[in-house]
């Protein structure tokens, strides 16, 4: 994450433990790497409508917009004189609109206060909250989790989401010839496409193979050590890379551009 330079956030999140609990570790690597995150929503599982939290979002995005050009000539100027100094900024921008008789929408007003805009979200979700951010017209990088990783959707919502990056377990390369070979294989066993959680099966007990190919005999006891042992792997869709722990230390940060979803690490 230190890569993309990143230092100020937005997020919104669905309310639900698990993501609370992500969005809770995402907030402590930022502040770990020297960024915040000064705009935080939530929505309940089962929303379709978020303008709210995208009104909210846009509101502090606008304040410390004003608060970055006032702190460029007045670097120690308290917070209660600039909140006097915006409130009266805020009321000239209404008589000035008031005066012209100008109509303006909030999505007419783009946001750019902000580098990354978190984004984590149930798959069901995904249509909804991709136009809507986009209609809000925040101009900034799009971060989401791993349930963005869903081909056809993204393909359809390609307009709105354009440059999101997203972290995930794993990367198909449908072109490959390892998957392509899996595919068909399959196909012709099981008369279906083979889906995610077959390709985990697949690279899963591929990885384990690899400590069941030695003659030593294997207990509970040495199981484990033999495991973690074992060299990294890559398999059709994912890589495995144990590194002398109990876990997979392998994640991958993939990037949607132009319909297309590709591996940037």
């Amino acid at each position: 994450m230190d890569s993309l330079k990143l230092k100020r956030f937005a997020s919104l999140a669905p309310m639900d433990d698990y993501f609370t609990e992500m969005t809770d570790g995402f907030t402590s690597t930022i502040e770990a790497l020297g960024g915040n995150i000064p705009a935080q929503e939530w929505y309940y599982p089962g929303d379709q409508n978020f303008k709210k939290q995208f009104q909210i979002i846009k509101r502090i995005g606008l304040k410390l917009t004003f608060a970055d050009s006032i702190h460029q000539t007045q670097a120690d100027i308290s917070e209660n004189d600039l909140d006097s100094l915006y409130a009266e900024y805020q009321q000239n921008k209404r008589d000035e609109l008031k005066e012209t008789k100008t109509q303006l929408d909030s999505a007419d007003i783009s946001i750019d206060t902000f580098d990354g805009f978190f984004l984590p979200l149930f798959k069901d979700d995904i249509s909804y909250l991709a136009s809507q951010f986009a209609y809000s017209n925040f101009h900034t990088q799009l971060l989401g989790n791993a349930d963005w990783y869903d081909p056809q959707v993204l393909k359809r919502n390609k307009n709105y989401i354009r440059g999101l990056i997203f972290v995930s377990d794993g990367y198909l390369n449908e072109e490959s010839w390892d998957y392509r070979q899996f595919r068909n294989n399959y196909r012709n066993k099981y008369k279906k496409t083979p889906d995610r959680f077959a390709l985990i099966g697949f690279d899963g007990f591929n990885f384990l193979s690899g400590a069941l190919q030695h003659n030593t005999l294997l207990t509970k006891e040495n199981i484990t050590g033999k495991i973690t042992n074992i060299k990294p792997y890559q398999g059709v869709y994912r890589r495995i890379i144990m590194a002398n722990g109990r876990e997979n230390k392998s994640i991958r940060l993939l990037k949607f551009m132009y319909g297309q979803i590709l591996p940037i690490r």
